[in-house]
């Protein structure tokens, strides 16, 4: 899928959100919960409105999910590579 790929129009976006989940681990791990997910989940308020912030969830009541498919694609991709070692 060339949209969710670092050399896709969004690259510089999407590498920018992944630098500052990288920095932050237990909002990384969150959001990979979110993302691993299929329906919204509820994951700790704070790191929920953090991940808000960033646009990377949509709130719904006290569960949560993927704001779009772009970036669950994408870091679900990223997840993977990492798991194989690729």
């Amino acid at each position: 899928m060339q949209h969710t790929s670092e050399q896709g129009i969004y690259g510089d976006h999407l590498r920018r959100l992944l630098n500052v989940l990288q920095m932050q681990p237990n909002l990384e791990n969150a959001f990979n919960q979110v993302i691993a997910a299929e329906d919204a989940i509820h994951i700790e308020p704070t790191l929920a409105y953090r991940l808000d912030g960033l646009g990377l969830i949509t709130m719904q009541n006290d569960r949560v999910s993927a704001s779009c498919d772009l970036y669950r694609h994408y870091f679900r991709e990223l997840i993977s590579i990492e798991k194989t070692g690729a």
